[in-house]
């Protein structure tokens, strides 16, 4: 596994070893696949305001609303199930 940095899609494959070459039945390779050390952003697009704000800041994320405090949020923009980390910045928009 490889640490994500925030934004980045979980579980993704983003290497391998080895790098090239042909394989035969048998041969072993070896995947990297991004994975967070913070937990992932969850998705919180349909959610009401208070709720989506209480799943982001128990991962530490740093809420900002654009639009209502109330309402459901219609788009956020670090996207979910991505990597977290602690302190990002995260903006919902809320119709």
């Amino acid at each position: 596994d490889k640490p994500g940095k925030t934004g980045d899609r979980v579980g993704c494959v983003v290497g391998q070893f080895p790098r090239r070459g042909t394989a035969s039945a048998y041969d072993k390779i070896t995947l990297i696949a991004e994975k967070s050390l913070h937990g992932v952003v969850p998705r919180v697009v349909g959610l009401r305001v208070a709720k989506a704000k209480a799943k982001l800041e128990r991962l530490h994320m740093k809420v900002s609303l654009r639009g209502a405090d109330t309402g459901k949020v219609t788009a956020q923009s670090v996207p979910g199930s991505t990597a977290a980390a602690p302190g990002v910045k995260i903006t919902l928009t809320v119709g």
